[in-house]
């Protein structure tokens, strides 16, 4: 009789040590899995944030967008008046599109005024971009190639109004999304210019 007890006690403990094992392997098992979907997130957030940060940019083809201005330097609540220029190497356009990114901080967007008279210059403010898109008019059947050989032309004047003291950049940007900085001419090529930046001082 006392060993029957003793088998049964024997069998109970080896079965509370079996369940005690799979209790804590299991549970073991579990925490290591969860570790590893958090690193596997972690990274995978990482990669995203990354990617996030990359800026699209496309090759240039041809022509180019300049910026310049009269003064490099102007008083706080001053307008200043920024000249977009463009070439278009030979090329005769009917349209552009431009993306200029600016600090709002520092600036306020005021208007885009056309300065060729064929074209009407359409404005758009962003968080922190403006978009520009110039179409010629349908009656305008004289070519409009832009600048000469050795240098650009003014096709749109830009109103910014200082706001605070600093240096800050006006910067033009191929692409923003589906927006794109480009050139249509008049057999419907796209050309995809240089750029170039512009950085204006306002002082006291």
């Amino acid at each position: 009789m006392e060993n029957n007890d003793t088998g049964k006690k024997n069998i109970f403990i080896y079965l509370m040590v079996v369940f005690f094992a799979l209790f804590f392997g299991t549970g073991i098992f579990l925490m290591l899995s969860n570790n590893k979907n958090k690193a596997e997130t972690n990274e995978e957030m990482t990669t995203i944030k990354e990617e996030k940060m990359i800026i699209p940019t496309e090759v240039p083809t041809t022509g180019e967008f300049t910026l310049t201005t009269s003064n490099l330097k102007l008083s706080l609540a001053n307008q200043i008046n920024v000249s977009l220029n463009a070439n278009s190497k030979d090329n005769s356009i009917v349209g552009y599109d431009v993306i200029l990114y600016y600090d709002t901080q520092a600036f306020d967007f005021v208007e885009a005024k056309s300065l060729l008279p064929d074209f009407t210059i359409y404005s758009f403010k962003k968080s922190n971009y403006v978009t520009l898109t110039s179409v010629k008019s349908p009656s305008a059947t004289a070519p409009t190639v832009l600048g000469s050989a050795t240098s650009a032309q003014p096709i749109a004047s830009l109103i910014f109004k200082a706001k605070t003291v600093g240096k800050y950049d006006l910067s033009l940007r191929s692409t923003q999304g589906a927006e794109k900085t480009k050139m249509v001419t008049d057999n419907t090529d796209i050309l995809v210019p240089k750029l170039s930046d512009l950085q204006i001082e306002v002082t006291q």
